[in-house]
């Protein structure tokens, strides 16, 4: 079984009951433990702030990137 790490909050307020987003001080740390838990797959999407995050931040790592786009 894959676990995927979501990131739809990062940067931004994401969900009904959600208001506020994850804080950009503690990103790096959140992609660090989930790596170091086997979690190798990040979840994303254009319409999401966290792609330009991603880009931003040191991953290192060994990651694949999932993000998802809208065709019309």
């Amino acid at each position: 079984m894959k676990i995927c790490l979501g990131t739809a909050q990062i940067g931004q307020t994401y969900g009904v009951t959600n208001t506020t987003s994850f804080p950009m001080s503690e990103v790096q740390g959140y992609f660090d433990m989930a790596y170091n838990d086997n979690i190798h797959y990040i979840d994303t999407a254009s319409s999401y702030n966290s792609e330009k995050i991603l880009g931003q931040i040191n991953l290192n790592k060994n990651f694949k990137i999932i993000s998802k786009i809208l065709l019309f």
